[in-house]
């Protein structure tokens, strides 16, 4: 790693990476690159993006902008009229001192009143600058090109739901779930599948819109009522398994026991056979028999709620159980399912529907909420940015932030550990293309918080593009006692790194 200079950084076009850990001077460092980007590139404050986490972190660092650049602008007023020296004022600080001497030094292609005037009209700026938050920067976006994104120039922003989850879901399980066969309705409530449980999981996925949900089965949309798929689904899966289960069930039960022998022959510590129940060596109980009985009783088209409550198929035939006691005994998944194909069809036929019912829900709840929304003229944080998202497929045209990249001469990002993929999307599509200077700011052991935002993937994916990242190493909240501790507890993991905080 390089240690990061705040006057030497580059300014570059490119993607580049500034390590930091708490309280090395972030916002300090961020504040003085849009200085030297205002007064060296000459570019206007309006003209440069700056993102952060928070809405307060974001009104802390615009009072460190201003700050920096009125202490810039106090410091050139300060020269001398025929004097190129530089009377540095008391609270000068040293970062200051230094750019300040090194455009002294090049003078000729820095001029005094130029320097001050793109100063004052940086300052003039900055109450309509873009430094804001992630969202406030897409709300931003959509409203300054309404036409292209298809939605209302007036967004207004849902901040609280009102209940209306928990209306979509009392909906989905009015109009979906209890017109279905009593016997699936039994069945799904036996599997837990209740409302409560759906709120929960369209609440998570209503809040964070980088969590992708698996596609609809073939046949299935959104548009077709679950009450005319979700029978003929489980009825097929009961079909499949009686298929399966005529051809395998005797073979399955007996690989069952060579299986179980094996097990029998380790030992416990204590010497003793391990516990292997509900499978045995030998046969205790004619467990075809008594499966092939049940079958008889059977409707034709299958009866979810019995299948459910079916010991031997939720229990002694279900793989996940098989499963288990495979990872209890050698350690690991076992590399292959005796009699794969029926395994499989026991778990479709018991766990399927309920599994189904949840995806079709969860896609269902995520689309009406948009709808009911749209119908109210309001959208969400989560919302924005599903907007303006271009999707995983860099070769699509994205007009929206083609728009935004010529918006913009560059982007600062700062806790950039907390951006999901959808937001790096966005600011890859916009300023990752090799034209605009594209800083991010973040401290990579943050990035594992996945509860705001974070995402380790996506930091490890920004890292590899960037390169050989900067490093801020020097620590300015903690004292010097604080620091050598927490040295010394960490050094064994930071040896291979070569990493020490600083004061």
């Amino acid at each position: 790693m390089a240690r990061f200079d705040a006057n030497g950084f580059p300014l570059t076009p490119g993607l580049h990476l500034l390590e930091a850990s708490a309280g090395t001077g972030k916002t300090f460092a961020l504040a003085h690159l849009v200085l030297r980007l205002v007064a060296e590139k000459g570019w206007p404050l309006r003209e440069l993006l700056v993102v952060t986490y928070t809405e307060a972190a974001a009104a802390e660092l615009q009072d460190r902008i201003a700050t920096r650049l009125q202490a810039a602008l106090t410091a050139l007023e300060s020269r001398a009229p025929h004097d190129p020296a530089v009377t540095m004022p008391p609270a000068l600080d040293a970062t200051l001192a230094a750019w300040l001497e090194k455009l002294g030094s090049e003078e000729a292609g820095q001029e005094p009143a130029l320097l001050r005037g793109r100063l004052l009209l940086a300052l003039e700026e900055l109450g309509a600058a873009d430094i804001t938050t992630i969202h406030g920067f897409c709300r931003r976006t959509l409203q300054r090109h309404a036409l292209e994104a298809g939605c209302a120039p007036d967004l207004r922003i849902e901040t609280q739901s009102d209940g209306l989850v928990a209306q979509v879901v009392h909906d989905y399980w009015q109009q979906q779930v209890l017109p279905l066969p009593v016997h699936l309705v039994a069945g799904l409530l036996d599997a837990r599948i209740e409302p409560t449980l759906l709120e929960s999981l369209l609440t998570s996925l209503d809040g964070d819109p980088a969590l992708r949900l698996d596609p609809l089965p073939t046949g299935w949309c959104l548009e077709t009522p679950l009450g005319e798929v979700l029978p003929t689904t489980f009825r097929q899966r009961w079909e499949d398994f009686l298929a399966q289960w005529q051809e395998r069930g005797e073979a399955l039960v007996k690989e069952f026991c060579s299986t179980a022998a094996q097990w029998s022959s380790q030992r416990t510590p204590d010497g003793k056979a391990p516990r292997i129940q509900p499978y045995a060596t030998r046969h205790t109980k004619d467990r075809v028999a008594e499966l092939n009985d049940w079958i008889a009783t059977q409707p034709t088209q299958g009866d979810y709620e019995a299948v459910r409550n079916h010991v031997l198929l939720s229990g002694y035939f279900h793989p996940g159980s098989f499963c288990r006691m495979a990872r209890k005994l050698e350690g690991q998944q076992p590399q292959r399912l005796l009699q794969e194909p029926l395994l499989r069809a026991v778990a479709e036929l018991v766990d399927g529907s309920a599994e189904l019912v949840l995806l079709h829900a969860c896609h269902w709840g995520r689309a009406e909420l948009v709808r009911r929304r749209e119908r109210r003229g309001m959208t969400t944080f989560s919302q924005l940015l599903e907007r303006l998202d271009p999707g995983p497929d860099d070769a699509i045209a994205s007009p929206l932030l083609e728009a935004v990249a010529r918006r913009y001469r560059a982007a600062l990002v700062d806790e950039f550990q907390d951006t999901d993929p959808i937001q790096w999307r966005i600011l890859r599509r916009a300023f990752g293309q090799g034209l605009h200077p594209l800083v991010l700011v973040g401290d990579p052991k943050q990035a594992i918080y996945r509860f705001r935002g974070g995402d380790l993937d996506t930091y490890r994916a920004a890292s590899r593009q960037a390169g050989e990242p900067w490093e801020l190493v020097d620590n300015f909240r903690s004292t010097a006692a604080l620091i050598e501790s927490f040295n010394g507890l960490m050094a064994p993991a930071c040896r291979a790194r070569s990493w020490r905080c600083r004061l």
